[in-house]
């Protein structure tokens, strides 16, 4: 988690408060630990849930970047 934490956190193709879509629902990267990151996703009914995901599964999701022109 640590290695893959550090590297994603490197990355410069995301970054905290990048807006996103994570497994096809948007969210808002709202922190990217070294073991943990943290996604906060919209719900329909106007709440908002904030998902966990270790970072070693990362790699594993499906995660692309919206890119506001």
């Amino acid at each position: 988690n640590i290695a893959v934490g550090l590297a994603f956190k490197l990355n410069r193709l995301f970054d905290e408060g990048d807006s996103v879509i994570i497994d096809d629902e948007p969210a808002i990267i709202v922190k990217i630990g070294i073991r943990t990151t943290i996604f906060s996703i919209t719900k329909d009914d106007g709440t908002h849930i904030w998902r966990s995901v270790p970072n070693s599964r990362i790699p594993y999701l499906k995660l692309e970047k919206i890119i506001k022109s």
